[in-house]
Formats: structure tokens, sequence, C-alpha cells
């Protein structure tokens, strides 16, 4: 691999695990600038509702909008119909997004990942708000998602 060069890539969202969303978004309003740009209940992939908050300077460029993604809910233990678990951990769905120019791109990280044993998940498309995406986990277990065509609000 060292051969290849390395595939690009953007950081685009942090996501993390929420108990009570109400509570959350209105911490974030009170505390931030930040502003709800999307809310969802994603009942046929997850079973998890998410909201992404952005600052309002980003609302004019998806190139550079940066996101944070709160997540209420469980991820079901065995995702897609019982076929591969999506995330193993304690809080299931936190990780940093990055975007990818192709799905060959996130291809490219998870055979890197599987071949380093820390392909967490994918690579697979789910929806078209999440696209098509591989989990990866860093030396410390933290997790990483790949991404290609997910629009950000």
């Amino acid at each position: 691999m060292e051969s290849q060069s390395k595939p690009q890539s953007a950081l685009t969202h942090v996501a993390i695990h929420v108990r009570n969303m109400q509570k959350t978004v209105a911490f974030y309003e009170k505390y931030t600038q930040l502003k709800k740009i999307h809310e969802r209940l994603d009942a046929e992939s997850t079973g998890t509702r998410s909201v992404w908050l952005s600052n309002p300077g980003d609302l004019t460029s998806t190139a550079s909008r940066f996101v944070i993604v709160l997540v209420e809910g469980d991820i079901p233990k065995n995702l897609l119909g019982g076929v591969e678990p999506l995330y193993g951990m304690m809080k299931p769905i936190s990780h940093l997004g990055f975007s990818m120019d192709s799905r060959a791109a996130v291809d490219r990280i998870a055979e890197m990942a599987k071949a380093e044993d820390s392909l967490v998940f994918g690579p697979r498309y789910l929806n078209p708000e999440i696209g098509y995406i591989c989990i990866v986990k860093d030396p410390d277990g933290n997790q990483l998602e790949f991404s290609h065509e997910q629009v950000l609000g």
C-alpha cells in the first residue's frame, strides 16, 4: 500500500451519542451559535434519531460545511438483517466523519483497515443521507467514518 497515494479526505462531522435529544439541542442552541440544519428518524436503517447542528456561516457552502451530528437511540446489535454488527462499542455511534471523493476511495480505506484488523463495518451503502460508508477504529478504539455520497444538510 506504500506505493499508492493516500485517498483524499475532508473532515465533515463529529457524531456523538446523546441520551435526550430535546435537552441536548436546547443546550447547544443556548450556549453556542449552532443552528439545527437537519433532523430525521432513521426508522428503516438504524432506528436512531439524529439532528445536525452547524454554525450559521457554514450554511451557504456544502463544500466547507462542518456539522455536529447528535444521535439518540441504540443501534441494533445486528443491523441489516442480522448479517453484520455495525458498531460494537458502548457509545455505538460516536465517530469522526470524513468525506471521500469516490466509492473507490472508501473501498481503499476499507481494504487498508481490513489488512490491519481495524475495519469495523462496510464498505456498504446505507441510505441517501448516510451514503456509502465504512467504519474504521483507531488504536484506541475511536471510530472514523469514511463516506461518499453523504450530503450535510
